[in-house]
């Protein structure tokens, strides 16, 4: 996704920086609409990784709770329906045998 916004903004500078060898009116209109159509795909572009980014942080916000619940529940030797059975850590190497 990166290399093709960089292809579009090279693009976009393309059409602005030679902007001078515009042949003639139709031409230009052509440019133009060209410019206009990267210009939408960059902002589609955009938003996409805009909603990417949201919904990466709303998972990054749920691993994190379920982490710390977990965390809680290991440090209590109890267990949460919702997230498993949580054993308790054993004492000795004697307890993981019997």
């Amino acid at each position: 996704m990166l290399q093709k916004i960089m292809a579009l903004s090279s693009r976009v500078l393309d059409i602005i920086l030679f902007k001078k060898f515009f042949k003639n009116r139709e031409d230009t209109r052509a440019k133009i609409s060209s410019l206009e159509d990267t210009v939408y795909d960059l902002e589609t572009i955009i938003i996409k990784q805009s909603y990417v980014i949201s919904a990466i942080s709303a998972i990054q916000e749920e691993v994190l709770s379920s982490i710390s619940v977990l965390s809680s529940e290991a440090a209590s030797g109890k267990r949460s329906s919702k997230h498993g059975m949580i054993l308790p850590i054993p004492d000795s190497d004697d307890d993981l045998i019997n």
